[in-house]
């Protein structure tokens, strides 16, 4: 997997959840589930695209490319971990990890490694 940024592997995560109940997915769902404008969300799109990340069907939407679904249950993965962690080593509650493990599934990129 290159180099993502924090952002970049939100957005991945935001389209692979978007995903389950449909195939192809907008640029407003994106914008509404990130809260951001549909403007920012087309150039995120264009720079997931030209790392091959996205699959693009003009009018159509798009949708996660075979390395991208890799990246996202990556992502995805390391969440859960993350949430397991927290409740089962450091006694966290269930409903107060997520907003952590959040923050936490990017933190491979500072420390040089892969988590899982």
């Amino acid at each position: 997997m290159e180099n993502l940024s924090t952002t970049e592997e939100n957005y991945i995560k935001t389209i692979y959840h978007l995903q389950q109940s449909d195939a192809n997915v907008g640029t407003n769902e994106v914008a509404v589930k990130l809260n951001t404008k549909a403007a920012s969300v087309t150039d995120m799109l264009k720079r997931l695209n030209a790392k091959q990340i996205l699959n693009y069907e003009k009018y159509k939407g798009f949708s996660l490319s075979e390395e991208g679904q890799k990246i996202a249950l990556g992502i995805v993965r390391k969440h859960r971990l993350w949430e397991f962690f927290l409740v089962e080593k450091l006694n966290f509650r269930w409903d107060e990890v997520h907003p952590i493990a959040e923050e936490l599934e990017h933190i491979q990129r500072f420390i040089g490694g892969t988590i899982g």
